[in-house]
């Protein structure tokens, strides 16, 4: 593979990301699973093999943004080639998760008014880690900077669930890690 030709390789690309209990290694295909759930409880890995997922990411050259829940886990892929944005502030975060909409939705209108095709865009990894706490963290948040006049719930929620049911027809795609999956928040998008 020759990383340096995101869109050629995209179809074959695999990326190592574990070894099962009989020592093989296990691999991710973001071209046939696009999007990622890491989960596990307190000290199982996630954030280790978030880590590993990052490094073997931007080694292929793909861009990758995190969205760094906990603000100190991915401090160091700030200047780690690839790595566009790691963000830690909550601000941050919220901004990352529009712009990752956006860009979905301006790659959707390309393809409706005939200027692009899905095989034309570059791949971009966003990645959610501990999405529980980014979930709480924005709750809160929203609830002291909300107007009247402003949604009952923070947009960004509704942005994620629209990343996770169409991002991938826009080779966006989601790495989400959580303690567990719980359908309290996550909802029947993911």
């Amino acid at each position: 593979e020759n990383p340096d030709d995101l869109l050629a390789n995209y179809r074959e690309v695999k990326i190592a990301c574990a070894v099962d209990e009989d020592g093989r290694e296990v691999f991710w295909y973001p071209a046939r699973v696009p999007q990622v759930m890491l989960t596990g409880g307190t000290g199982t890995g996630k954030t280790s093999m978030g880590h590993a997922l990052v490094g073997e990411i931007t080694r292929r050259g793909w861009p990758v943004w995190v969205l760094d829940a906990k603000r100190v886990e991915f401090l160091d892929f700030r200047l780690w080639p690839n790595v566009q944005i790691v963000a830690g502030a909550i601000w941050q975060q919220v901004a990352l998760v529009h712009a990752a909409w956006e860009l979905m939705e301006y790659r959707y209108e390309l393809i409706e008014e005939g200027k692009a095709t899905v095989n034309d865009f570059e791949p971009l990894v966003v990645f959610l880690d501990e999405f529980a706490e980014f979930r709480a963290n924005l709750l809160e948040w929203y609830a002291q900077i909300k107007v009247k006049g402003d949604p009952t719930r923070p947009p960004t929620l509704a942005e994620v669930a629209s990343l996770a049911r169409k991002a991938r027809t826009a080779r966006i795609h989601l790495v989400l890690s959580t303690q567990r999956p719980d359908s309290e928040f996550l909802g029947g998008e993911m």
